[in-house]
């Protein structure tokens, strides 16, 4: 009988620890805000998951770190959306020689600086600003047409605020029309590109507006 209690016993205790694990596991830290004390590019640099190695590489081949701590805001490609790029450029040499290679040096030969910065904006651009589901025309640093706009997403039944996704448009001609849009072969066809990411302040809101991409969005080609 003593040794069904203690049996029963050390059950009981076995599985009060797996449910406080669970319980610690489930717990939620809070809130994450969205400011940064560190500056765009030291935030790009030191990004605890690496995602924008790549790019880093980019902006100091260019010298454009002051320039992208000053701007306004930067969509953000992504290691991935650069990789896609040069994935492509290396198909497309090894369809003349199969051994070709593509590398860090082939990019820079490929792209300017001007590359990059079609990527950022004098102004900041929060997604609090769009007060519809319309695009809004932006105008890159380099003078290119660009747009962007949030579409509320279905199927979010557990959350009372509503839930808004926001994209990043390449704009062909002029902005299409979400509701009427030209079929997708069409050379006017625009590119529209998820962010993944949106809204990170740097400096503590004082420096630029961080929006990052998605990673199918492929660098400079769209």
């Amino acid at each position: 009988m003593n040794m069904k209690i203690w049996l029963l016993a050390a059950c009981s205790i076995f599985l009060l620890a797996i449910a406080c694990k669970k319980a610690d596991y489930l717990t939620d830290d809070g809130v994450h805000s969205a400011k940064t004390p560190l500056t765009a590019y030291e935030y790009l640099k030191n990004h605890s998951w690496k995602s924008f190695d790549t790019l880093v590489m980019i902006i100091d081949h260019y010298n454009l770190q002051e320039e992208v701590n000053s701007v306004g805001t930067i969509f953000v490609p992504t290691n991935r959306s650069i990789n896609l790029y040069m994935e492509m450029r290396r198909a497309a040499k090894q369809q003349i020689d199969e051994n070709a290679k593509y590398t860090m040096d082939s990019l820079y030969k490929d792209i300017t600086a001007d590359s990059l910065r079609q990527y950022f904006f004098a102004d900041k651009l929060p997604m609090s600003a769009l007060t519809g589901e319309d695009p809004v025309g932006i105008k890159a640093k380099t003078g290119q047409q660009r747009a962007y706009r949030k579409v509320r997403q279905t199927g979010y039944t557990t959350t009372v605020t509503p839930v808004y996704f926001m994209f990043f448009i390449n704009v062909r001609g002029t902005i299409d029309d979400p509701n009427n849009p030209p079929p997708a072969n069409d050379p006017g066809y625009d590119v529209t590109v998820r962010c993944q990411t949106t809204g990170i302040e740097t400096r503590d809101g004082a420096g630029p507006l961080l929006h990052v991409l998605n990673n199918q969005h492929r660098f400079v080609r769209f």
